[in-house]
Order: structure tokens, then C-alpha cells, then sequence
């Protein structure tokens, strides 16, 4: 479980550790429905009284395990990312903030970590079905700790508020677009 400012589940991974992860998810699903339409095939030929003994169940959970392995070590390698950037934000002085600007070095790296996610995992790398599981449980993850990251800020000055305002919008609207653009990538296909 992913818990900030312990790093004993962090997982590094690159873009060619995700493209693969990918592709193993990608697999396994077309030999779930490759091992669903085998047991189908063999019920409709064989006699009546061995139907039952046709099961493949073992074979399906064998590849979804695999698929929700593959999914978790790819949520924490982008928590890992992230949990770079909650660091950042508890660091920052919110209380010596006179004036609000652009976006914060810590909204920066948490954008641009979503950002250069999505190309990676975006259909038809991922079916829509696991990219949009992948974004919900990116998300449910996430912002408990950014909430928790929050409120270990520290005094936060008016401007610092607002600031961190402005931060909290551009990452909210950093998942927006990674979920958006996911689902119109699928549109295209």
C-alpha cells in the first residue's frame, strides 16, 4: 500500500518497463478469451455425459492474476512518480507565498508525470476496459494522499492558499485529460 513518506514500496519503472507491462496485459486478455472460446468449442463437441469435466476456470484465473499483478506494479511505478512530487509540496513554504504565479515546481512534475503516462497506457496499448480501471485506481489512490500531504503542509499564507488553489486545478485537470484523451484515443480505433 502505498503510504507517503515510506518508500519501501516504491518501484521504478521506465517507459519500456510500462510498454511491456502492457503488452503482458494485452496478452494474457487475448488468451482469456482464446481460453474461454476453447472450453466453448470442446462442450459443443464432445458428448453429453463429459461436458461437465470441461473446465478451464483454472487457466482464466491463472491469466487475470497475471493481468492484476501487471496493473498493481504499474500503479505503484506511477505512485512512486507521484510520490516525488507530495514530497515536494509538504516541503514547499506555503506560509512565505506573497503573490500567487505560474504553477508550482511540485504541480509541474505531478502533470508532467501524468502527461507522459498517458501515450504509454493509452488504447490500444491498454484495452479501454484496463485503462480506464488503471485511471480509477490511479486516482483512488492518489488523492487520499495528496489530501493527506495536504494538511501536512504547515501554515499556508492567503497567496500560499491560493496558490495551492491553482496547483490542486492543474493536476485535477492533468487526470481529466489522461482519461479524456484515453477515451478518444479508443474512438479513433
Amino acid at each position: 500500500v502505498a503510504v507517503v513518506g515510506n518508500t519501501s514500496w516504491h518501484i521504478t519503472l521506465t517507459e519500456e518497463s510500462i510498454r511491456l507491462i502492457c503488452l503482458m496485459i494485452s496478452t494474457c486478455d487475448h488468451c482469456v478469451l482464446m481460453i474461454q472460446q476453447l472450453e466453448n468449442a470442446l462442450v459443443k463437441r464432445l458428448d453429453p455425459e463429459f461436458k461437465d469435466s470441461v473446465d478451464f476456470s483454472e487457466a482464466e484465473d491463472a491469466f487475470n492474476n497475471v493481468i492484476t499483478q501487471s496493473l498493481s506494479v504499474m500503479l505503484l511505478g506511477i505512485e512512486t512518480q507521484m510520490d516525488v512530487t507530495l514530497a515536494t509540496l509538504m516541503r514547499k513554504n506555503w506560509q512565505a507565498f506573497d503573490m500567487t504565479g505560474d504553477q508550482s515546481d511540485f504541480a509541474q512534475t505531478a502533470c508532467s508525470v501524468l502527461r507522459n503516462l498517458g501515450p504509454q497506457i493509452w488504447p490500444p496499448r491498454l484495452s479501454q476496459l484496463y485503462f480506464n480501471f488503471f485511471c480509477d485506481k490511479l486516482i483512488r489512490s492518489f488523492a487520499p494522499r495528496l489530501f493527506d500531504a495536504v494538511f501536512k503542509c504547515g501554515p499556508i499564507s492567503q497567496a500560499g492558499g491560493q496558490q495551492l488553489r491553482l496547483d490542486l486545478e492543474a493536476l485535477r485537470s492533468a487526470f481529466i485529460t489522461l482519461a479524456k484523451e484515453g477515451s478518444v484515443t479508443q474512438a479513433a480505433y
